[in-house]
């Protein structure tokens, strides 16, 4: 069937259709039952479409449900026609888990212009839509489609202060055929989730204005956003500074971005994320910045890893096989090897990442009560995964142990060394 129909179209199971046509009563009516398919290797299942009519009116009624990434999402159309005039209302929701759901209704009025062009203007009715435990309104908006040429107006989705909206250009720079949305508040994560990209983690707010050129001559889309309570990693950044752009051509979103906590510190973040060919290269220009971003990668190995670092970072390579590179001044850092249930503190030594390793010369920590060591040694890992550790530690009186649950740990007790102590192993 998808070869008669030329279409990207497989089906599974074969579908199902009946229906008749009686000319002399101008009668009509089709049912069809599309148990399960593929269109653009995207997986639909349960669809049944049943259309008749009455009169001068004609009725068409649609359910489908369309398989998102691991959630099925169900699609129900109701639709009524005549003569120029089409009454549709759209309702969906998410079958398993605390998903979104939602409805929507519109009119649409086809018409010609006064040179014969068809014309059709599209009302948007009020609704709502559900989102987990938030509910958000649609506001009334309008739709004006001639040739050539479209229109938006007003169209607006709100929650307790936040927005999306979406609108017509009208800065005379793309002769009415761009398009602009301004968003207020909306969540980043959410965003993320929704796009499901977790190569890198990002969180906070963000509001600011997304702009299209004419689209009929480039997809290209230009963000200005501004964020607050900004996390890289779950690491805070504080507020955020974004100038963006999506490159159609490379299928690229492009960076140019600055966070800063306070006045003493700032970091510029430059570079892309290449989705079309599944690539991140990402320049981080840091100045005593938060460095709880390190947490999703040395969470094995460090617990309450926390610090502020300055110098040069590279983020880069297949997004499921990045590599970090530079090198960073530890302005402070206080780290807790799980093994070994100490506390240590560096102050203003320096690390190398380079592929595969972050490398320490000579780095000069102490513990909880001042004693000094000295670290030489590597942490490995394959592409920010696996990691490993291969360090020696030179102690004078240096805490080195301090596990004391007799009843949980085979080994407890407290220890402080002298001399040099070697230190392998992995986060298993």
């Amino acid at each position: 069937l998808e070869h008669v129909l030329r279409l990207p179209v497989h089906f599974e199971s074969m579908p199902h259709v009946t229906g008749y046509f009686n000319q002399a009563e101008q009668k009509v009516q089709l049912s069809a039952y599309l148990p399960l398919f593929y269109l653009n290797e995207s997986c639909y299942k349960e669809g049944s479409v049943f259309l008749t009519n009455a009169n001068d009116s004609l009725r068409l009624l649609a359910h489908i449900t369309k398989q998102f990434d691991k959630e099925d999402v169900e699609f129900m159309l109701n639709t009524k026609a005549r003569q120029n005039d089409v009454l549709s209302q759209l309702q969906w929701k998410t079958l398993h888990g605390n998903g979104t759901h939602g409805s929507g209704g519109a009119r649409s009025t086809f018409s010609k212009d006064d040179e014969g062009n068809d014309q059709a203007f599209v009302r948007l009715y009020p609704s709502n839509i559900y989102v987990h435990d938030s509910v958000w309104q649609v506001s009334p908006s309008y739709f004006e489609l001639k040739k050539g040429q479209y229109q938006i107006r007003d169209f607006k989705i709100s929650h307790a202060g936040q927005f999306v909206s979406l609108n017509t250009r009208t800065d005379g720079l793309t002769s009415g055929k761009g398009l602009i949305a301004q968003i207020k508040d909306i969540d980043l994560g959410y965003v993320f989730d929704i796009l499901n990209f977790h190569p890198v983690d990002f969180e906070g707010r963000a509001s600011g204005e997304i702009l299209t050129d004419d689209l009929a001559e480039s997809k290209d889309v230009h963000a200005r956003l501004t964020g607050r309570d900004f996390t890289f990693n779950t690491g805070s950044m504080g507020a955020l500074q974004l100038k963006g752009k999506w490159d159609n051509d490379n299928k690229a979103i492009l960076l140019d971005a600055k966070t800063q906590e306070s006045d003493e510190d700032s970091t510029l973040i430059r570079g892309f994320v290449n989705v079309g060919e599944n690539r991140i290269d990402l320049q981080f220009e840091s100045m005593k910045t938060n460095l709880g971003f390190l947490n999703k990668y040395l969470g094995g190995i460090f617990s309450g890893l926390e610090g502020r670092t300055t110098g040069q970072l590279r983020l880069s390579g297949p997004l499921n096989a990045m590599n970090l590179e530079g090198r960073e001044k530890l302005d402070y850092l206080t780290l807790s090897p799980r093994v070994l249930n100490t506390t240590y503190h560096i102050t203003n030594d320096s690390v190398i990442l380079s592929p595969g390793k972050i490398h320490f010369k000579n780095i000069t920590l102490k513990d909880q009560h001042g004693n000094v060591g000295h670290i030489n040694g590597d942490i490995l890992h394959r592409v920010l995964h696996d990691f490993r550790f291969d360090v020696a530690i030179d102690a004078d009186n240096l805490l080195v142990y301090d596990w004391n649950d007799r009843e949980t740990d085979t080994f407890w007790g407290t220890v402080y060394g002298d001399g040099l102590c070697k230190l392998t192993g992995s986060t298993d």
